[in-house]
C-alpha cells in the first residue's frame, strides 16, 4: 500500500531562517516554499527550524566556488 504524503507544514513568515531563506533566493517566495515543502516530504519527522536549517544550509553549500 502507498503512503500518501501528509499536507506540509506553513513556516510562518517572520521567522528569522524563513527572513534569510527569501534572502538568498532574491525574495522569491515561490521557490522557498517549493524548497521547504520537498524538505518536509523528504524527513516528515523533523521539525520547522530544522527544515530551514537544512534548506538554507543547502543553498550556502551549493553556492561556495
Amino acid at each position: 500500500m502507498k503512503r500518501q504524503p501528509s499536507k506540509p507544514k506553513r513556516v510562518p513568515k517572520n521567522n528569522p531562517l524563513y527572513k534569510e531563506l527569501l534572502n538568498l533566493l532574491s525574495g522569491n517566495e515561490e521557490i522557498a516554499n517549493r524548497l521547504i515543502t520537498r524538505e518536509q516530504q523528504l524527513n516528515p519527522d523533523k521539525l520547522e527550524n530544522w527544515i530551514l536549517e537544512k534548506v538554507v544550509g543547502d543553498i550556502k553549500r551549493d553556492r561556495r566556488v
